[in-house]
């Protein structure tokens, strides 16, 4: 298994600096994690107060997964 992730982060890696976006993770000891200031995201600019994105929340958030549930809760606490 490790094998294997190993080879998938090095196929990411080429491919990310293909396209010129290495800086996208952030490798630590143990850990791999995204860049998260790199990416257009309504969810990331929602939790960064932005009142665009903020106003256009009317509810849904992936209903069609249970696992977006706590989720969609939080989002619902945020707006009110």
């Amino acid at each position: 298994q490790q094998s294997y992730l190993q080879q998938l982060l090095f196929c990411l890696n080429k491919d990310l600096k293909r396209e010129d976006m290495a800086d996208l993770l952030v490798k630590d000891y143990n850990a791999i994690s995204i860049n998260t200031d790199l990416i257009d995201c309504d969810y990331y600019r929602f939790n960064k107060n932005d009142p665009a994105v903020k106003n256009m929340y009317t509810g849904e958030f992936m209903m069609q997964y249970d696992w977006a549930e706590n989720v969609a809760s939080y989002l619902d606490n945020q707006v009110l």
